[in-house]
């Protein structure tokens, strides 16, 4: 047996990213450019990576003092 994807992601921040940005897209961006329809997966992983890195936890890559 394999898991989801979800129940697979160890960040939940990064998981609840990709579902936000999956429901924007499907009730809000494609409707209103249904143009942009053949794209939308390419245009929610997109997202999706761009904002998981902007609301990254950076407490784990900040140095303490006692590192230096």
């Amino acid at each position: 047996m394999s898991c989801s994807p979800v129940v697979a992601m160890r960040n939940l921040r990064a998981t609840l990213v990709a579902v936000v940005v999956g429901i924007a897209l499907h009730f809000a961006l494609i409707p209103s450019f249904e143009q942009l329809a053949p794209f939308a997966t390419a245009i929610a992983v997109g997202c999706t990576i761009l904002f998981s890195w902007i609301v990254r936890d950076r407490s784990k890559f900040t140095r303490s003092e006692s590192d230096e």
